[in-house]
């Protein structure tokens, strides 16, 4: 299972919503427009195998999906 610990900094605009990136290797979180929730994931957009589906805004819990273990956390910082 990817590694997804660091500092994600602004990168961008994705759906309409700002994206974070964290790498390299790079991990995202980004706003998918299609079920209105926020992504983690290895790829910009792509859900793949192993991603996490945010609970409600950037910041908070994220629940594993597709192969993935484990709940993901984003705590606060800086994002638009």
């Amino acid at each position: 299972m990817p590694d997804f610990t660091g500092t994600y900094d602004t990168a961008g605009w994705y759906n309409s919503q700002p994206y974070a990136r964290y790498g390299p290797p790079y991990s995202y979180i980004w706003w998918d427009s299609a079920t209105s929730k926020w992504i983690l994931s290895l790829l910009l957009g792509v859900k793949g195998g192993s991603y996490w589906i945010g609970d409600g805004g950037f910041i908070g819990t994220y629940q594993p999906s597709g192969t993935t273990t484990g709940v993901a956390t984003v705590a606060k910082g800086v994002f638009p």
